[in-house]
């Protein structure tokens, strides 16, 4: 007589595996909010109102900071990740 109840285990413990497995590799991705807020806040920046000399700038910023959260990315360095998202909030601030 075989254990069925055992059997039936198997792929539930592979499937919970394979979730832990997923978040663990993704949760850098998933807990950087520069990835879907610097998107965010280029479409936010483009449909602004702004004098053309002040819009320039915030767009000067934006590209400043969104080039160095993406090596921050590329090199895994916090601080500099820090400080793209302080660019960030700053940006949103002045929308």
């Amino acid at each position: 007589m075989t254990n069925k109840y055992r059997n039936s285990l198997r792929p539930a413990a592979l499937l919970l595996g394979g979730l832990l497995f997923t978040m663990a590799t993704a949760s850098g991705a998933l807990a950087c909010r520069g990835t879907a807020e610097y998107p965010e806040v280029a479409a936010r920046l483009a449909a602004a109102s702004l004098p053309a000399d002040k819009k320039a700038d915030l767009e000067r910023q934006f590209e400043e900071g969104r080039a160095m959260h993406e090596k921050a990315h590329q090199q895994n360095d916090p601080d500099a990740m820090r400080d793209s998202l302080k660019i960030l909030d700053r940006l949103k601030g002045s929308l």
